[in-house]
């Protein structure tokens, strides 16, 4: 006959299951969190999808309610003059055209701007980048002249990229329409075109116009404008389509502004081999 006493073992399991048991807890509590964490961070680019498509469809309707309640004004007032002469009535004609053609463009930049986000029918090639870059360049030459803006091009001959020519043509154009734009009567605007490093850099700087810090991380945003109240035209879709457009091409379109340097846009795409 041997009598034991169990209690020490009864003892020890019941610690055992004590520890067992917070380890348990604290493991759900640490899951727990850490799933929290990565859902939220999950879902938080969603989120930000839906707020921008929830911006973009107020701001398209924004800009076309615009010259929808022109258009309807106009009508009223040449549905009460029956008796009025196309001549009597030709600024509300016109004013009716023009709301007309300002949704036109619209569209017509929204339409754009979708093909660009689907990368959709650019085919690139080699393309001479020096004479892209020249010609618009030229081109824009007599819009700074009118604007009284000091105007100055320096474009490096003999540089190739793989790129579809007539999307890197509208980009060039509108970078430079937009610094133009913007730039003040008596500022400068500076156009620069240089190969480095096995890439080629395509810059527009606005000497005299800056964009503050707290707008610069949103200029590329659809419908971003940085004054609507008062505005220079365009929908705000222009550098939206730009940077989608060199990003189909395998390009980058960056933005930076500071007091010493003024405003540049960089368009970076590597040479051709």
């Amino acid at each position: 006959i041997a009598i034991a006493d169990v209690g020490f073992v009864r003892g020890d399991m019941l610690r055992l299951g004590a520890i067992l048991f917070l380890i348990f807890g604290g493991a759900m509590l640490l899951f727990y969190f850490v799933s929290r964490r990565a859902a939220s961070l999950a879902v938080h680019p969603l989120e930000q999808s839906v707020a921008r498509e929830r911006q973009f469809i107020t701001d398209v309707s924004h800009d076309l309610k615009t010259p929808i309640t022109a258009m309807l004004a106009n009508a009223d007032i040449l549905a009460g003059n029956p008796q009025a002469t196309v001549g009597e009535m030709r600024k509300w004609i016109d004013g009716t055209k023009q709301a007309a053609l300002n949704m036109r463009a619209l569209v017509e930049d929204m339409l754009v701007l979708a093909e660009s986000e689907n990368a959709r029918g650019l085919q690139t090639e080699g393309v001479d980048f020096s004479a892209v870059a020249a010609r618009n360049a030229l081109f824009m030459e007599s819009v700074a002249y009118e604007r009284g803006v000091a105007y100055r091009m320096d474009t490096a001959e003999g540089i190739f990229i793989r790129a579809d020519e007539a999307a890197l043509s509208r980009v060039v154009a509108s970078l430079i329409d937009n610094a133009l734009k913007y730039e003040p009567t008596g500022g400068e605007v500076t156009v620069t075109l240089t190969a480095r490093h096995g890439h080629a850099f395509f810059r527009v700087c606005n000497r005299k116009t800056l964009i503050p810090p707290e707008a610069l991380p949103h200029i590329f945003e659809r419908f971003y404008r940085l004054d609507r109240a008062r505005g220079a035209g365009g929908h705000g879709l222009g550098l939206a389509i730009a940077k989608n457009t060199v990003e189909a091409m395998h390009g980058s379109l960056t933005a930076e502004s500071d007091a010493a340097h003024g405003t540049v846009f960089t368009v970076t795409f590597p040479l051709t081999k």
